[in-house]
């Protein structure tokens, strides 16, 4: 996958990624999952680091005000 972004100035972002596809089974779940057993955890642990560092900046956490009863959505 290849994604090419322009504004007025020439190219703005060029990004690329590459892989194998694979079925989503629970085999290869289980399998991906024996290959980067704390993926899971970094991801969660880099989240926390940098609301940790916006915090030590003074941004204060801001609620929001109203309630989404469904906020699931679909693609077709």
């Amino acid at each position: 996958m290849i994604i090419d972004q322009y504004n007025d100035e020439g190219k703005l972002l060029y990004a690329s990624q590459d892989g194998n596809r694979v079925d989503l089974s629970n085999k290869n779940l289980i399998l991906s999952y024996l290959k980067h057993p704390l993926m899971t955890f970094k991801i969660i642990a880099a989240i926390h680091f940098e609301a940790f560092k916006l915090w030590i900046k003074g941004i204060k956490f801001v609620k929001k005000k109203f309630k989404i009863k469904n906020n699931i959505s679909l693609e077709s």
